[in-house]
């Protein structure tokens, strides 16, 4: 692993451990602080130019703890609800991260809305995924050509649960919120 790629596996390791350590009853008082870090480490994670990633979120642990941090932090601070929702995106486009998600009691059926339709996103994509990866055999070799068309689909899944989410009153602009992140990383 590279130094850059082992400098965001320390932010994430480093962050996560602040949320482990965060009483869930602080969540309204002292989440943000802790969210914040978290937050700039998975974007940065999520840009794939250190490594892929799956390589760094993957073999976070407390997986379940951070995911309950997140809808927490989104039920009890609404000017953050857009910036969790974008995370939780990146995080659950791992599967690894949507499983430990599905494993919680209640969730998905018990999240807010705009957490739910990224969850459902996700779990058709991935179900998607297993159909068409094929076994063994020379169906093996035509699965180089379709990885792009499901890729395809996954940005075309993507603009479709935006859409949905404006339905429900949740503007998000992807460059408005790309744009902050960038600023925020930079300072």
């Amino acid at each position: 692993m590279e130094a850059g790629a082992r400098a965001i596996a320390k932010a994430l390791e480093e962050s996560v451990q602040q949320i482990v350590v965060l009483a869930p009853d602080r969540v309204s008082q002292d989440g943000a602080e802790v969210f914040d870090p978290f937050r700039r480490a998975v974007t940065q994670a999520s840009r794939g130019r250190e490594a892929p990633p799956g390589q760094l979120l993957n073999p976070l642990a407390s997986k379940e703890m951070v995911i309950k941090f997140l809808v927490a932090l989104h039920s009890e601070k609404k000017m953050y609800r857009r910036q969790v929702v974008a995370v939780v995106a990146v995080l659950l486009h791992e599967k690894l991260w949507l499983q430990s998600l599905l494993q919680i009691p209640g969730f998905p059926e018990h999240l807010p809305e705009d957490l739910r339709i990224i969850v459902e996103e996700e779990q058709k994509a991935q179900e998607e995924a297993l159909q068409e990866e094929p076994e063994e055999g020379p169906e093996a070799e035509e699965a180089v050509g379709r990885r792009s068309s499901r890729c395809d689909r996954s940005v075309q899944q993507l603009a479709a649960a935006r859409a949905r989410l404006r339905e429900i009153g949740v503007e998000m602009s992807f460059r408005r919120w790309a744009s902050s992140v960038d600023r925020s990383d930079s300072e």
